[in-house]
């Protein structure tokens, strides 16, 4: 599809150190597929977002629009339609559940919708920026947008929909972007460049840590307790993990031809889950112990985003090229 094709395959011949995975008895069961929610055909999948009471999950799909997901029944209840040619790539709500905003990659833009009616403004953002990844700040004051085409970060302020830009280094591709729980901070995947950007939500000045060349991370997420930061490493197969208070960077090896795409930290800290659209696998590694187990799922499914339900009983993986949603716990 063409989130998967976008991405070049940027194979450096590089020396990296890895942290074995250990061979002991993991302190979590391998997780499992316990029910697949169908999507219209050619819908494409991409982002997956629960609100915050647990109640429905919001599917942003290719296809311009957002699938509205009964959590408790899996089923999909309701669609809201985007603007035509959007291409949306990514989702995130409003801390109060009250809106949904996406990265659209096609017309770059972002869409803001109110959910309780439906209703659809658009936000414009520089020509061929090329939105990727999208997060709203934890008081709901700011979004950040990450935009691939020009190495940017659009900062929006949510009560006005005023923009203004964070540049980044050229070629840095950003991908994902993420705050830390204290708002204070936001990092962001340079695929692009090798690099995670901090950037400080008060000034807006940018400080990089620099991950393993060749690495292509692409998506990251942040420990409950913001001491941690998860990466995923599209072009050589693992998963970082970055150290907030000392910068320190370890290394969890997946299997060769993995290619992670996307990752969520479960809501105790406990778990991380890693989609794998290189061999369409789901890969969970408990934190304490980094033990790494793999659910295998249906060839060709390409799963390319995965969140956790606010309770952590369940988790969502979008699989984007047979349009379907796999509930795993």
């Amino acid at each position: 599809m063409k989130t998967l094709t976008r991405r070049a395959a940027l194979f450096a011949a590089t020396m990296t150190f890895f942290i074995a995975t250990p061979s002991i008895t993991p302190a979590f069961a391998a997780p499992v597929e316990i029910d697949t929610i169908q999507l219209d055909v050619d819908s494409s999948p991409v982002g997956i977002v629960f609100s915050p009471n647990g109640k429905k999950a919001y599917i942003v799909r290719e296809d311009d629009t957002i699938s509205v997901v009964n959590v408790a029944t899996n089923t999909v209840t309701s669609s809201i339609s985007l603007p035509e040619n959007s291409e949306p790539y990514a989702i995130a709500l409003s801390p109060n559940g009250k809106k949904a905003y996406t990265a659209n990659h096609g017309d770059d833009s972002v869409s803001v919708i109110t959910l309780s009616n439906g209703f659809i403004d658009t936000i414009v953002l520089p020509d061929d920026c090329e939105p990727y990844g999208i997060a709203v700040s934890p008081n709901g004051k700011k979004v950040y947008v990450a935009n691939d085409g020009d190495d940017t970060v659009s900062v929006i302020t949510a009560a006005t929909r005023a923009v203004t830009s964070i540049e980044l280094p050229d070629g840095a591709r950003p991908e994902s972007v993420a705050f830390s729980p204290n708002g204070k901070k936001a990092y962001v995947a340079n695929y692009g460049n090798d690099t995670v950007s901090v950037i400080t939500v008060a000034s807006n000045a940018v400080s990089t840590i620099e991950m393993t060349d060749g690495s292509g991370p692409t998506s990251l997420a942040l420990s409950p307790n913001g001491k941690k930061i998860y990466v995923a490493n599209y072009s050589n197969h693992t998963v970082s993990i970055v150290d907030v208070a000392t910068g320190s960077l370890a290394t969890i090896a997946l299997s060769v031809g993995s290619r992670p795409g996307a990752i969520a930290v479960s809501p105790n800290g406990k778990k991380v889950l890693v989609a794998n659209p290189g061999n369409d696998t789901v890969s969970q590694i408990v934190v304490a112990s980094r033990s790494v187990s793999t659910l295998s799922l249906a060839s060709g499914t390409n799963p390319y985003s995965v969140a956790f339900a606010p309770n952590g009983k369940k988790a969502y993986v979008g699989n984007n090229d047979n349009d379907t949603v796999s509930v795993i716990k």
